[in-house]
C-alpha cells in the first residue's frame, strides 16, 4: 500500500506524463531529483499515519 503512489508516479512518467503536486511545490518528470522523491516519502507516510488516525 505505501508504494502505490511512488508506482503511480512512475508508470505515468514512463508514458511521459508530468506529475505536479501544486501545494508542495513538486512536479514529476521521470528525471526527479533526491529530494523530490524524499519530500514524495514524507507525503506518502504522512498520509498513511493520518489513515491510521481515522480508524
Amino acid at each position: 500500500m505505501l508504494n502505490d503512489l511512488r508506482a503511480l508516479v512512475k508508470t505515468l512518467t514512463k508514458r511521459a506524463i508530468r506529475i505536479e503536486f501544486v501545494n508542495e511545490c513538486l512536479s514529476f518528470t521521470g528525471e526527479d531529483s533526491s529530494m523530490a522523491n524524499l519530500l514524495l516519502l514524507v507525503m506518502r507516510e504522512f498520509a498513511e499515519n493520518l489513515r491510521v488516525v481515522k480508524k
